[in-house]
């Protein structure tokens, strides 16, 4: 066989080659001759071997006939969108290379030389290719010596830039040789890529080329003497190197044959035409389990498309069952690659979801509402209010938003094949709640202030449009630092439309957040400014992303609520149906976790430790959305949600703030709050003067924006603050008249309460400053003793003589907890031991928990309770319907003695289901249930709507100890509301003559009364003595006795009118006795 050589001649013009001789050097004889074509009876058969690898993969021969190898594309994934299916691979493998595939000659100096030779790409050639990795180099070598293989990126056409593989290799000699990469090199698709190998031989003609002709300034590219050219420039020799280079989606065990291609860019042209081009690729639908029956296939692209994307507009029609898509290269000599196939997906008939969404206040259609499902199901409301949608059959999360509404979701939407669901919505005004609220401890008191509500739902939005990045407030943590030749960094970055991607992008605007692959290790974050999170908030960005990345790699969306120290993964792409988003949809992702936290969110690249990104992520269009708190109604309120309208269909109004205080642990459960603001105040401040009285805690304070219409913003959230109180206590004994000890005398005190011992012992602890106790006892009254001073860390001692016998037990409720299951002196009893209902759209604490009584206060409910009037204050005990009815639970009197007369006041909250029902019993065996005997007939009494009063005579009970108990026997009511009890008897202060061993206020009778009552009251001494009437704001309304009085029983009427003689009004008041040292209040009800 004949070689062409290139001999070095001995001509130099300062130190440049001027000539290159080509010479023959068969017989030994050096000389200039012309290129022949050598005979076929002179070829050589070379058998193409693979170096690091296995198995040879193709031979070839001098004869010019080339095995064809078609490559399937890859990774072919199929997705439902809608009612349509995209399906997307990736594209086939191929050898990049100018030569026509087989060697005709090799090129070579005959003496020792050291050089490079490289075929080259420009960028514009390599755009399609852009994602896909280069894996093997094939090369024909001729020549025994020191090879490397080389690639280069970037640069220009006179010379690549950066040398990036530098990888020695040994060569079978007169043969093609693959050598596989240790490390792959990616395409971008914006730079040049050169790729060949350097020779160092001590003679002879290494490097293969093919018969030519030459593709200038691609196929033939040489370094010699420090400089690159072309072939022909440096030798006039028209050849193309026998260089090729292997790229596809993923490694290869080895790499196929010889497959010549053409790259149509701009920069170059080929005349010469080549064998087995790719033209595009076919796409067939076929029933899953049919891969090998063809002729069962849908072939649904009847001509070739070089996409390596389809979309399958007619999937909604298909019948019920499971498909696959197949997918096939074809090639310019009218071959086909053999299939690849897709994931299988399964068609089901579609259901319709529709409705109409109108404003809750006006009652007027709502367009442009935005109706999003899980499922990626998105629509929108016409001019009409009306949407439809149509959706696989299913359960699904509906979320209806609107800017300047609250948003309202609904779930366990049901969608049946072939069926429509109606679903039609209210959507109620956005309302705002006050920011900036905060909390500072003033001695006795906390000062609240705030800054009135924001009309912005919307707390942040980048659509990465400035030339800032990170954008303002920002940031981001860079772990690779590695910079492409292009100016490609491994990190977030903005860049604008990226034009190899097949689909539009950004998704708006010019710019757009993108972290691009790398072969190194990345750990890449792009974090947004930190914010406070409403409840209903919703994370909305969009993203060209692939899902359920298989290669080890994650695109999390994370939160941090402590500044960044620790995140939490709220997405994974990973996690995510296999697929991809290309900007089609947008990625929701609610909030709801975060609500009334400070928050950072961060968009976080995470790939294995030994390897980088796979593919590029790229995100538009962030947005957090605070709609205000969401309405979640049941289902059946759907098609029955009244309008909520007031005064005609007037527009909601701004009525003020309400204020509630809380311990921290108790942020999250509303009901437990306590509210300081029965009604709205108008100011943007407020004093809490119960801080000295509140227990050692943590306690934060909330204040919503309250409107006309019963609505509230959601709560803004205060500071908090560290309640340490200063501890006391108080200490002594209760004795009777004749100076006996009294047990289990009940000593109660604000926050605190005990019961005396057999010596009459009672200790309690109490905060430090001023206080009023309580003692009661069944046969000796009660006593309240005021102003009980209290100093920090010291004893303060009251010892108590209690009257000669109780004076009548009167309950109104007043001084218990909001609330509160338990309350003593009561006993209660739940035997029924349900769950209890509730009211709709209204919550408070310990609601629907299994109860016998509650104190229950209509107006500190969220919102406050309409048509619940109590008979007199502000509180009931109130009896919830059980669940699992009938109910039976007991409201039970402390142990009473010397008693003739029981009466209460007693309503049902509403008919809707039937009146209340109870029954009134006595023991004087016990509280246990089995212990009580009824005296309010064989049967239940069934309790009006209006407040009703029930008297029972007790006289027959009065030597006994006993208790009275109300017993709630309802079945499927509301509630029953109990109020004003009061338990009377003929006391010793009915007796002038009786002898007076104690001071002592008694209780008023008739209470409640109309038009007069009579107090009486005991002075142990002569002493001057004040009695005085009080409102409930405590404004003095009467005083009945100022004088001085003698020791005795007394008594004195008061005919509810003031100290003008006019008449008051009905309600609860209170009447004061001060004489000495003593001091005592008691309450009575004005009815009229």
């Amino acid at each position: 066989m004949k070689r062409l050589s290139l001999v070095l001649a001995a001509l130099f013009t300062l130190g440049m080659v001027t000539s290159l001789l080509a010479a023959d050097v068969t017989g030994g004889q050096v000389g200039v001759f012309s290129v022949k074509t050598p005979p076929l009876a002179d070829a050589n058969l070379g058998i193409e071997t693979s170096v690091q690898a296995t198995t040879p993969v193709a031979s070839g021969t001098h004869s010019g006939a080339i095995r064809d190898t078609h490559y399937p594309p890859g990774h072919v994934q199929a997705e439902i969108v809608d009612t349509n299916v995209n399906v997307t691979w990736r594209r086939a493998a191929e050898w990049l290379h100018y030569d026509s595939g087989t060697n005709y000659a090799s090129i070579g100096t005959g003496i020792p030389s050291n050089f490079d030779v490289a075929i080259r790409f420009p960028a514009s050639a390599l755009t399609e290719y852009a994602g896909m990795k280069l894996y093997a180099i094939k090369a024909w070598l001729a020549q025994a010596g020191t090879y490397r293989i080389r690639v280069w990126k970037g640069g220009d056409a006179s010379a690549p830039a950066q040398l990036v593989v530098d990888q020695l290799f040994t060569p079978q000699i007169d043969a093609y040789n693959t050598v596989f990469l240790n490390a792959p090199v990616a395409i971008t698709g914006t730079e040049e890529l050169w790729f060949g190998y350097k020779c160092v031989v001590n003679g002879g003609y290494p490097a293969g080329c093919d018969e030519g002709p030459a593709i200038e300034g691609f196929g033939n590219m040489i370094y010699y003497e420090g400089a690159w050219d072309t072939l022909h420039n440096l030798a006039s020799l028209n050849y193309n190197w026998n260089i090729q280079g292997f790229v596809d989606n993923s490694a290869a065990g080895n790499a196929p044959g010889i497959t010549p291609i053409t790259l149509n860019g701009s920069e170059f042209d080929r005349s010469q035409e080549l064998y087995s081009e790719l033209d595009g690729y076919r796409v067939w639908r076929l029933p899953a389990g049919q891969e090998n029956s063809e002729d069962d296939w849908d072939l649904l692209t009847l001509n070739s498309t070089v996409e390596t994307s389809f979309v399958d507009t007619t999937w909604q029609s298909q019948p019920a069952g499971l498909y696959k898509y197949a997918v096939k290269a074809v090639y310019s000599d009218n071959a086909l690659s053999a299939p690849a196939f897709s994931n299988p997906l399964a068609s089901i008939s579609m259901g319709t979801f529709t409705g109409t969404v109108k404003d809750r206040m006006t009652n007027l259609p709502l367009e442009g509402v935005t109706i999003i499902t899980t499922g990626a199901y998105t629509c929108f409301t016409d001019a009409n209010g009306k949407y439809a949608i149509a959706m696989s059959p299913g359960s699904y999360s509906v979320i209806y938003s609107k800017p300047g509404y609250q948003s309202v979701t609904q779930y366990g939407v049901v969608i049946t094949a072939s069926q429509t669901t109606l679903k039609d919505i209210n959507l109620t005004e956005a309302t705002y709640p006050p920011v900036q609220l905060v909390a500072e401890e003033a001695g006795n008191y906390v000062n609240l202030s705030w800054v009135p509500s924001s009309h912005d739902p919307i707390i942040i939005m980048e659509g990465f449009e400035t030339n800032a990045f990170p954008p303002a407030d920002w940031s981001q943590i860079i772990n690779n630092t590695n910079v492409m030749p292009s100016g490609i960094t491994a990190t977030w970055q903005k860049m604008g439309r990226i034009s190899q991607l097949i689909y539009n992008n950004p998704r708006s605007g010019s710019g757009q957040a993108v972290l691009w692959g790398d072969n190194d290790h990345q750990d890449e974050w792009l974090i947004t400014p930190q914010f406070t999170c409403y409840p209903n908030a919703i994370l909305r960005f969009w993203s060209f992303v692939y899902l359920g990345d298989t290669h080890g790699d994650h695109f999390y969306v994370k939160a941090s609520t402590d500044d960044g120290n620790t995140w939490t993964v709220l997405w994974d792409s990973a996690a995510q149906p296999s697929g991809v988003n290309r900007y089609q949809t947008s990625i929701n992702i609610p909030l709801d976790s975060l609500a009334g936290q400070s928050v950072k969110l961060a968009f976080h690249a995470l790939s294995p430790p030994d390897s980088g990104i796979y593919y590029l992520w790229l995100i538009d269009d962030v947005t957090i959305n605070m709609p205000g708190s969401v309405l979640r109604f049941p289902m059946s309120d759907f098609a029955t949600c009244s309008s909520g309208m007031e005064d005609g269909g007037k527009e909601r109004g701004f009525l003020g703030y309400r204020i509630w205080r809380f311990p921290v642990e108790y942020q999250d459960q509303e009901s437990r709050w306590t509210s300081l603001t029965p009604y709205p105040i108008i100011v943007n401040s407020f004093t809490d003067t119960q801080w000295h009285n509140l227990p050692n805690d943590d306690y934060k304070w909330a204040v919503k924006t309250i409107y006309t219409g019963n609505l509230a913003s959601i709560p803004t959230f205060s500071n908090a603050l560290t309640k340490i109180n200063h501890i006391g206590t108080i200490t002594g004994t209760v004795r009777d008249q004749k100076g006996n000890p009294v047990y289990r005398a009940f000593v109660m005190g604000s926050q605190t309460s005990a019961f005396t011992n057999s010596d009459g012992v009672y200790s309690v602890q109490a905060a430090s400053g001023t206080h009023t106790l309580s003692i009661i006892h069944p046969d000796n009254g009660q006593v309240i003793i005021e102003n009980v001073v209290v100093v920090t860390d010291q004893t303060t001692t009251v010892d108590i003589i209690m009257p000669p016998s109780l004076a009548g037990f009167a309950d109104g409720f007043e001084s218990y907890e909001d609330f509160v299951i338990q309350f003593l002196p009561w006993t209660l009893v739940d035997v029924d031991q349900s769950t209890t209902y509730g009211i709709t759209n209204t919550t408070w604490e310990n609601a629907h928990a299994p109860q016998s009584f509650i104190i229950f206060t209509p107006s500190a409910t969220i919102p406050p309770l309409q048509n619940a009037q109590p008979h007199g204050g502000d509180k009931v005990a109130a009896c919830f319907a059980a669940v699992d009815g009938p109910n039976n639970d007991w409201l039970i009197t402390p142990e009473i003695k010397f008693t003739n007369e029981f009466r209460f006041w007693a309503r049902s909250y509403n008919a809707e289901h039937g009146l209340e029902r109870f029954r009134v019993g006595i023991s004087s065996t016990g509280t246990n249930p089995n212990n009580f005997h009824f005296i309010s007939g064989d049967d239940y009494i069934e309790a009006p709507e209006e407040w009703t009063e029930y008297i029972y005579d007790l006289t027959g009970y009065f030597e006994q100890r006993i208790y009275i108990a109300i017993n709630c026997v309802s079945e499927n009511g509301s509630f029953l509301m109990v109020d004003d009890i009061y338990v009377h008897h003929a006391t010793d202060a009915d007796d002038p003559s009786a002898p007076v061993l104690a001071t002592t206020l008694n209780a008023n009778y008739p209470n409640p009364f109309n038009p007069e009552t009579t107090i009486t009251y005991s002075l142990q001494d002569t002493t001057p003595v004040t009695i005085e009437i009080y409102n409930i704001k405590g404004q003095l309304v009467k005083t009945l006795v100022n004088d001085h009085k003698a020791a005795g029983n007394h008594s004195v009427v008061w005919n509810g009118t003031d100290n003008s003689n006019r008449n008051v009004s009905s309600g609860v008041y209170y009447y004061k006795m001060r004489a000495g040292k003593y001091s005592s209040t008691r309450k009575m009800i004005l009815m009229k």
